[in-house]
């Protein structure tokens, strides 16, 4: 029951891939973009790894995603051209670092949206038990993984809630923002004490070898994922050093 049950689940995530390979690619895709520039052949080695989120995302079915990154993603390169024809002074420096921080930080928060929503705890887990991590990273980092998701489903009800009682931007911008930001504040410290005492309880911090159900392992898209990642940090380094 348990096994056909867990069939099911990957199948609606579409493309598995393993979570040591998932985390590598964050990383490198993340860090590229940091480092690289815009110009020449620089400028489509970016092109290329700002559409790895969005492949990724489309592959695991979280296709609206996507769209949405590739759609901002865009607004945000169109206003840096546009900005660079026709602003001049302040306001061209404005544009351009509002939609430079755009662009180099969003691919990045998209491979994390992509690694934590396609992320199970017990397969993130089972990953840190095969690379040997020490508990006192492994728990932190298993807490962080619940806490987002946590946070924007708490913030997704106090939305709701203020709705229901027709406390939005009639009421002015500060008080619509303070309805939702107070008890967010809130939700967030009582959130973060109550997933530290349920990974205790659950004995993550006990000194024995835990079992677990999940089955990781490197398979043919982990290869290709993988492979992508160091085709082009070496293309990165070779243009780099040319």
């Amino acid at each position: 029951m348990s096994s056909t049950v867990l069939a099911l689940k990957q199948q609606q995530r579409g493309v598995r891939f393993d979570p040591r390979a998932k985390f590598l690619a964050l990383i490198v895709v993340a860090s590229l973009l940091l480092s690289i520039g815009n110009e020449g052949l620089m400028g489509l080695v970016r092109i290329v790894l700002a559409l790895v989120p969005f492949v990724l995302l489309v592959i695991s079915r979280h296709i609206k995603s996507g769209v949405a990154y590739v759609f901002i993603y865009l607004i945000a390169s169109g206003v840096s051209v546009l900005s660079s024809m026709f602003l001049k002074g302040p306001l061209l420096f404005l544009a351009l670092g509002v939609t430079g921080v755009m662009r180099q930080f969003l691919p990045g928060v998209m491979m994390g949206y992509w690694f934590v929503s396609t992320t199970t705890v017990s397969e993130f887990m089972a990953a840190c038990d095969r690379i040997r991590l020490t508990q006192s990273i492994e728990i932190p980092l298993v807490v962080m993984m619940r806490y987002f998701p946590t946070i924007a489903q708490d913030y997704s009800q106090i939305s709701d809630a203020a709705k229901m009682k027709a406390m939005g931007l009639s009421q002015g911008p500060i008080a619509a923002i303070e309805n939702r930001l107070v008890p967010l504040l809130a939700s967030a410290v009582r959130g973060g004490e109550d997933l530290s005492a349920a990974a205790l309880t659950r004995g993550l911090g006990a000194p024995i070898h835990r079992t677990n159900i999940c089955e990781i392992g490197f398979h043919a898209c982990d290869m290709l994922l993988l492979s992508v990642c160091v085709l082009g940090a070496a293309l990165v380094f070779l243009l780099g050093v040319v």
